[in-house]
Formats: C-alpha cells, structure tokens, sequence
C-alpha cells in the first residue's frame, strides 16, 4: 500500500487549479489521482494540462481516493460533502462552506429581500447540519478551505491583542486575484447570497 495521499479534485477552474498546485508542491506526500467536473471537456483540458486522470463521474473518483477536495461552485459543496461522506472518504471543501441558494423557483436574476433574511439564515444553517451529520456518521474528517483565519499573521495579532488587551486602530490588505473567476459567481442560484446583495 501506498504512503501517497490520493486525492480527487472536483472542478476544473480557478480554486482547482490553485489546490493541484498545493497538492502537487506536497511531492512525496499527496498526489492528485483525478478529477472530475460537470463539464467533459473541462474535465479533460484540466487533467491534460496536468498529467493527471480524467474521470467521468464522482462515484468513479471516489473509488480511487482517500480525500475529495471539492473546488466547485457553492451550490454543489452539500450534494458532494455528504456524497464523499457516505462513500468513507476525507472532505475538503473550498469557500464558501455552504449557502443559501433561492427558492427552487427562483430564476437566475432573483435577489431575495430583506424579508427572507431568516429563511436564508435558517436554509444555510440546515445545509450545514446536513452536511456535519453526514461526517460524524461517517467518521470521516472534514476540511473547510479558508485560511485567513488561522494564518500565523492573524494568529499573532490575536496574541498580542490578547496579551496587551490593545485595540485595532487600522487595517489594511491586499488579495492574491482580483475575485471568484468562476462563471457561476454572478448566480445567486449557484454562488449564493450574503450580507451585500449583489
């Protein structure tokens, strides 16, 4: 048996192509074993360009994985999480965790209105429940994606701010791309609301 961590990616854009970088920088640790999208030909184009195995399906992927990473839009992140869940498999799941994604009936220009904000609170909030229940019934891990949190900078603020009791007075920063290059990001179906209606 193999010391190699086997992952399978699903997607093929932006946030893919980031993590197969991380993965592929891991060397003698990890290797991605395939990946898998909606689209065949975006499937394809990734797994080329990286000398790694296009897979038709999910349920093709996780046979041959130990983790899925999955580098989708939002609107997919539950439907996959539980999937790699039931299937015994490690999760990783790219931002956002999970969302709230309109009604059922809702076409792709909908925008909500201050009167749903419980319902999209509650919506999200059940989506992560499904999805937490799936894991711990697994006993599998699961990851979430976002690093700011704990990145060493930020820690350290927080030690000195605890240690010091000070305040922040001024912040600043700065992104490594401009924004979500993904198609979907700018469907309210498919990426979801938040606090800034778009």
């Amino acid at each position: 048996m193999s010391d190699l961590l086997r992952l399978g990616i699903v997607g093929s854009k932006f946030a893919a192509a980031f993590h197969f970088e991380s993965y592929h920088s891991a060397g003698a640790l990890a290797t991605v074993a395939g990946v898998y999208s909606k689209t065949r030909e975006n499937t394809d184009k990734f797994a080329a360009a990286r000398g790694i195995t296009a897979v038709s399906s999910f349920e093709e992927m996780v046979e041959s994985v130990d983790v899925v990473d999955i580098c989708a839009p939002g609107y997919v992140h539950e439907q996959y999480a539980i999937k790699a869940a039931q299937a015994g498999k490690h999760t990783i799941v790219e931002k956002p965790y999970t969302g709230y994604y309109g009604p059922d009936d809702a076409g792709d220009d909908w925008r909500g209105d201050t009167a749903c904000k419980q319902t999209m609170l509650e919506a999200a909030m059940a989506s992560v429940e499904r999805i937490d229940a799936a894991v711990i019934a697994a006993g599998v891990t699961l990851c979430y994606a976002e690093n700011w949190v704990y990145a060493p900078s930020i820690q350290k603020e927080v030690e000195v701010l605890t240690a010091t009791q000070g305040q922040i007075l001024w912040m600043t920063g700065e992104e490594s791309h401009s924004g979500s290059h993904s198609p979907s990001y700018g469907n309210w179906r498919e990426a979801g609301g938040g606090s800034i209606d778009r």
